[in-house]
């Protein structure tokens, strides 16, 4: 097994913790979403910090997927099914 298949493995195990986040980029002020795989550790902090509004997702976990728009793109979504397993609405 590649490695790269291990890790997908290892993410797509995790999905109870992936969290997808709609919102405007603080960068750049555009709509963007991202598919954030939150650290376990981190879980609570971050529930809480969802509740704030505004915050650092990388202080919590791994952005798997990202990108701008209001929508998240069909590629994106088939992407996540087919590397990790995850079924995205």
């Amino acid at each position: 097994m590649s490695e790269k298949s291990f890790l997908n493995k290892v993410i797509g195990s995790r999905g109870h913790l992936l969290y997808t986040l709609k919102g405007t980029d603080a960068e750049s002020g555009r709509k963007a979403y991202w598919f954030l795989l939150v650290d376990p550790p981190k879980l609570g902090k971050f529930e809480k910090a969802l509740e704030t509004g505004t915050f650092n997702l990388e202080d919590y976990g791994k952005i798997i997927e990202s990108g701008f728009g209001e929508e998240i793109p069909q590629w994106v979504k088939d992407k996540l099914k087919e590397e990790y397993g995850f079924d995205v609405d």
